[in-house]
């Protein structure tokens, strides 16, 4: 998946949200939901046990609609902040993801899809489809599957707990209030912090990259209301800011997730 110069505002935005979901560097509306909605339920009960506690709730939010609000700086330069609405499925085989970005009026400014091996990006002001199964970024070559699942790490922070093998750690001096977890993600050790009271994210971070977590979202307290993020070797920073989660039963035969909608952009 390679991106043209010669796109310009839309193909930058398109591409450095790629590169946030990634931690590297949608046509279907709400019509296009199939299932019921719990956006009030509450995770399970914790058991006292960590790890299992963690996989349970990754498997809670394992299928989820979310919507908010990305503001970007990439290399210095501020981008307009972009609306999301995003739709998350993981089942045990694979990983199926829509992210759609609008503009001031409902604009579509891109429209991201992702199902197993393959990834699409629409961007509808340029008239072009990107498709392919890497991403190529300021961190080298990833193959999709890899580059998603860092994606459902910011979407179900509990993720890592699910897809990583993880190894509690002392924390740092002074961080009683948190239980601190170590994992290699992408082949680079990660940090990964959880409030001790509830095991709300708290931070991920690396020697590259700080991800930070505010909580506080009022239909799921545990659940971030506030997400921010520095990367330093693709020098993009900003946050993203959440106004509303849902728990939703997500099919892979939805509508969401059918490519046919890319491939006939793709063909115009």
């Amino acid at each position: 998946m390679t991106f043209s110069r010669d796109i310009k505002y839309t193909v930058r935005t398109a591409v450095a949200l790629t590169l946030l979901f990634s931690l590297l560097n949608m046509s279907g509306g709400c019509s296009l939901l199939r299932g019921s909605v719990h956006g009030v339920a509450q995770p399970p009960e914790r058991t006292g046990r960590v790890l299992e506690d963690l996989y349970t709730r990754a498997q809670f939010f394992r299928s989820i609609t979310l919507s908010g609000r990305l503001k970007l700086t990439v290399k210095g330069h501020d981008l307009a902040s972009v609306k999301i609405r995003s739709w998350l499925l993981s089942t045990r085989s694979r990983r199926y993801m829509r992210i759609r970005g609008f503009a001031p009026f409902g604009i579509t400014v891109f429209d991201f899809l992702s199902r197993g091996d393959n990834a699409y990006i629409y961007l509808p002001r340029a008239g072009k489809v990107l498709e392919g199964s890497r991403f190529f970024t300021s961190y080298g070559s990833i193959d999709v599957k890899d580059g998603v699942k860092v994606m459902e790490s910011l979407l179900n922070p509990w993720a890592p707990a699910n897809s990583l093998v993880l190894q509690q750690v002392a924390c740092s001096k002074g961080n009683g209030g948190v239980v601190c977890l170590m994992g290699n993600f992408l082949s680079e050790p990660f940090i990964f912090e959880y409030l001790r009271d509830n095991l709300a994210p708290s931070r991920f971070y690396s020697a590259d990259c700080d991800v930070s977590f505010s909580q506080g979202l009022k239909t799921i307290p545990v659940y971030p209301r506030q997400i921010r993020f520095r990367f330093y070797r693709a020098a993009v920073s900003g946050t993203l800011t959440i106004s509303r989660v849902a728990v939703v039963d997500l099919s892979p035969k939805s509508p969401l997730f059918d490519q046919s909608p890319f491939l006939k952009w793709k063909r115009r």
